[in-house]
């Protein structure tokens, strides 16, 4: 009989664990398309305030940007559930601003987009209905015919705030609720001062790879701090820079993960 095959060393046996950068590259492509997004809604929301007709102007939470054919879009108006979407302002991206068109928005997106909003908001967590800040919110269509809405914490004038990436996902063509994907530090919400010196450090040690949103805060944040690190189950991710510019992501595998266990800053009320 043929001699039993050596075993291999027990080291070899196990499966080293990775840094999941397919995982992480689906998420930084979404968290580009995040920033695209977050650039619309800053400059419609101040062309919107300097309307002269802004006061009289019957308005709800739930406005949107999209994108069609490469051009964003931004729309402002009164959603009542239920009923029609009123809308009230219409903006189209033209060079490196916008301009108020007098166009109908794309009314397949105007009939979704409200709906799905106002529903994801009755969904967020009990323990983040608490905080007197804001969350940014965005809305972003999926692949396999769904659509997500995702809510990051908003940036203050003194403080980052950190410690949340909130998705909810609907399906398109009924507007059901398919699932939530909630992503919350182990320190929840956490207000850090901004300083250019120092490091931020983003927990996430529930996941093996950074989310879009804490990719997006990477991404946004990067030059208020020398260094922003996410912290995810076995890997430290963060963005190397040359003369200030983006160049790459650099995954660190870590041997443990780091301690969570200090009590998190509470987020000030002051928002941007």
């Amino acid at each position: 009989a043929p001699p039993a095959a050596a075993s291999a060393p027990a080291e070899e046996e196990a499966t080293p664990p990775e840094c999941h950068q397919a995982e992480f590259a689906g998420n930084d492509k979404a968290a580009i398309f995040l920033l695209d997004y977050d650039r619309a809604a800053w400059l419609t929301t101040d062309l919107l305030a300097a309307e002269p007709d802004r006061a009289s102007a019957k308005l709800s939470r739930e406005w949107f940007c999209y994108e069609d054919a490469g051009v964003w879009h931004a729309v402002y108006g009164y959603y009542e559930e239920g009923k029609p979407y009123e809308v009230a302002y219409h903006y189209v991206a033209k060079g490196k601003t916008f301009e108020r068109s007098k166009e109908a928005p794309d009314p397949a997106r105007v009939a979704l987009y409200p709906a799905v909003l106002h529903a994801a908001e009755q969904r967020l967590p009990e323990q983040l209905k608490q905080y007197r800040g804001f969350f940014n919110v965005y809305v972003r269509p999926l692949k396999d015919g769904k659509i997500e809405v995702r809510y990051i914490p908003a940036q203050q004038e003194k403080f980052v705030v950190v410690g949340a990436d909130l998705a909810y996902i609907f399906d398109a063509a009924t507007q059901a609720f398919v699932r939530a994907d909630e992503a919350i530090s182990e320190r929840g919400l956490e207000g850090i001062k901004r300083n250019a010196k120092g490091t931020l450090g983003i927990l996430n040690l529930a996941r093996d790879a950074a989310t879009p949103g804490q990719i997006f805060q990477v991404r946004s944040l990067r030059r208020q701090f020398k260094m922003i690190i996410v912290f995810s189950k076995r890997c430290s991710t963060t963005a190397l820079e040359q003369d200030g510019q983006f160049v790459a992501w650099m995954h660190v595998l870590r041997e443990d993960p780091p301690a969570a266990a200090k009590a998190p800053q509470t987020p000030p009320a002051e928002s941007r």
